[in-house]
């Protein structure tokens, strides 16, 4: 055993540093892809999936001028699953291309902690980065989902990433037009990188503002800290203040299209949103969360694991401005805190806003304050001790989140229907106006195929108005065209004209009353008080908030 052991040493020792570099990317890589895609199709699609599904179904016309006016979500991710449908629409499928985001953001990680780091700290700062992202549960969670999310957080990554080589390597950044003017023969090695820099902030920048509206506050505070920068480190100097200029004209005019769906959208939530309030132990609920995962307000550990997380993201931020100076801590802690503070002051002032998934984009900043925090140690066996520490919190906090994770049993609960309903009975599906098209979605998908399907029916529901919708006999698995893309096309029934859902409710042999409950979804309890009146419970089953009723 010693001789292999000696052996395999002194191969490891004949590895250059870029070869360790590069081995060490690939490992933190191959676990990032191993943990979010570890039982990725075991859940159901839950509601907000069902509509990412019936999205990226529609027609490229539907997709970018009827969804923006329904959907508090720009398209373009809406697009990408479009296209990423030719590898098919399972669990799998739909869901495998927020992993790729989501492992498309661990290199982008581990050289923004390069790129933060001082020499002789660089690879350690970039390795420890790298690693809390590829592990941290609430990025893993998110890579498991069939929304936007995950490709935001890549996003980010990838804006800061050019941002900070930008401002490491200021000579080249003020190289003429975006690195492509010619007069700098001096730097013509560099051009290329400037460049690519340059492209790279300027596509990070422009996918962050399309993957969600909040992004565009993100976009907003890494612009302020840029111009912090050149201001005071750089005394607008010409070549960079140039290039600083064009780049932003360039994200402002790639975001154009998307700014008249931002003010519609953002007048419609002010109308009416479901998202709680932004008590302080809600939001000590959702910063917790990004700082160690799961977490309980009313938990006495939970508070004492995220206030370790935080001292220790803290002391890595001071770290930081010790190793490299105020611009990388300047950039990390407004990219942090001024969105954040922007959107909790919207919630406040207009409509919630602030959810946890909303503000994935923190996590990014944050990796790199923990990540930092290992440079303490200054020899090796310090610094592999910390990393240890840190690996072993976020993976137990990650196999945390894959034993407690249960979505919408929609799968469940319509198997339950397709095999033991008749062709006499009766199915409603009840659900807000913002939810019908995802409700609509999930059913048809899972719902075997039948010579002698039950009537089925949809309550559509806001307020005090429901709206009776047949389904009629056919139910498509994917591709539900142009069923009522615009709520306001929907006739609305006030609840003393269901004489019609009575009616069929006593023409039935048995009624099946599946709906979402929800403090702000109040659809199926009226529906339900109704049955009662009428009939019997006979079985209910409940899991994560979807009630599946059966009334003889």
């Amino acid at each position: 055993m010693a001789p292999m052991l000696r052996r395999a040493y002194t191969r490891l020792s004949a590895l250059s540093a870029r070869q360790v570099d590069a081995a060490m990317l690939a490992a933190i890589v191959v676990l990032a892809a191993a943990a979010r895609s570890y039982n990725l199709g075991e859940q159901s699609l839950w509601v907000d999936e069902g509509f990412s599904y019936w999205a990226s179904h529609l027609s490229w016309r539907d997709l970018w001028f009827e969804i923006p006016r329904i959907d508090k979500h720009t398209p373009l991710y809406y697009s990408f699953l479009k296209l990423w449908s030719v590898f098919g629409d399972s669990e799998v499928a739909l869901r495998s291309l927020s992993v790729v985001f989501g492992v498309l953001t661990v290199p982008c990680a581990y050289v923004l902690g390069r790129l933060v780091g001082t020499q002789g700290v660089a690879r350690w700062l970039g390795a420890m980065t790298a690693l809390v992202v590829a592990i941290h549960p609430v990025l893993v969670e998110l890579s498991q989902d069939a929304r936007a999310y995950s490709a935001l957080a890549f996003s980010v990554a990838l804006t800061l990433c050019a941002s900070v080589w930008l401002m490491r390597n200021e000579l080249l950044a003020g190289v003429g037009l975006l690195g492509w003017s010619r007069s700098s023969a001096a730097l013509r090695e560099g051009r290329f990188r400037a460049r690519l820099a340059w492209a790279s902030f300027v596509l990070g920048a422009a996918l962050t503002a399309w993957f969600h509206n909040v992004g565009m506050l993100v976009v907003a505070s890494v612009g302020a800290a840029a111009l912090l920068w050149i201001g005071i480190e750089r005394r607008w100097e010409r070549g960079v203040t140039c290039n600083a200029l064009l780049a932003g004209a360039a994200v402002v005019l790639l975001c154009a299209p998307a700014i008249p769906m931002l003010l519609s959208q953002t007048s419609a939530i002010a109308g009416g949103f479901w998202i709680e309030e932004p008590t302080p132990s809600y939001l000590a609920g959702i910063f917790g969360a990004l700082l160690i995962g799961r977490f309980s307000y009313g938990s006495v550990q939970d508070f004492a694991y995220a206030g370790v997380v935080l001292v220790v993201a803290l002391w890595g931020l001071w770290r930081i401005w010790r190793e490299s100076g105020w611009p990388f801590v300047t950039l990390l802690a407004v990219v942090v805190a001024l969105p954040a503070a922007l959107a909790i002051l919207f919630s406040v002032l207009i409509q919630p806003i602030v959810i946890l998934r909303v503000m994935i984009w923190m996590t990014i900043p944050l990796a790199v304050s923990i990540g930092s925090f290992v440079v303490l140690g200054r020899a090796r066996w310090s610094r592999l001790t910390l990393c240890f520490a840190l690996f072993s919190f976020f993976s137990f906090a990650s196999f945390k989140y894959h034993a407690g994770i249960q979505k919408e049993p929609w799968r469940e609960f319509t198997s339950i229907i397709g095999r033991e309903s008749q062709a006499d009975d009766l199915v409603i599906l009840a659900s807000s106006v913002n939810l019908f098209q995802s409700s609509v979605s999930l059913f048809q998908y899972y719902f075997p195929a039948s010579d002698n399907p039950p009537t089925i029916v949809q309550i559509v529901g806001q307020a005090a108005s429901l709206t009776l919708r047949p389904l009629g006999g056919e139910r498509p698995r994917y591709s539900l065209g142009r069923i009522a893309v615009d709520p306001d096309e929907i006739k609305k029934v006030t609840l003393d004209q269901l004489e019609e859902l009575r009616d069929l409710s006593m023409r039935a042999s048995s009624v099946w009353l599946l709906h979402r409950r929800s403090s702000s979804q109040h659809e199926g309890e009226i529906v339900e008080g109704e049955l009662n009146k009428l009939r019997g419970i006979e079985s209910s089953w409940d899991g994560s908030g979807l009630t599946l009723t059966l009334y003889r």
